[in-house]
């Protein structure tokens, strides 16, 4: 139960060019969030089915050719429930 609820608050990171993803998780970390760095388009969409709170793409990783798959995935996820306070 704890892992699920790890894995649903943390941020998955692809940003295939240079440093772009190790520097984001780093400044996820000083902010006491949890990012993974996922090394392609499938392994993100593979992490997704497990669970996130969010996803940082650059402006790159949308060129990549695996992008149905993501779009795939997201389509699988309930939608959020919105609660007003």
């Amino acid at each position: 139960m704890i892992q699920h609820l790890e894995d649903d608050l943390r941020v998955l990171i692809f940003a295939p060019i240079g440093r772009d993803a190790a520097l984001t998780r780093d400044l996820l970390a000083r902010a006491s969030i949890a990012g993974d760095v996922c090394p392609n388009m499938t392994a993100l969409a593979e992490e997704l089915e497990q669970g996130a709170g969010a996803i940082v793409l650059t402006e790159e990783a949308l060129d990549d050719a695996q992008l149905p798959r993501l779009s795939t995935a997201l389509g699988q996820k309930p939608a959020p429930v919105l609660r007003s306070l």
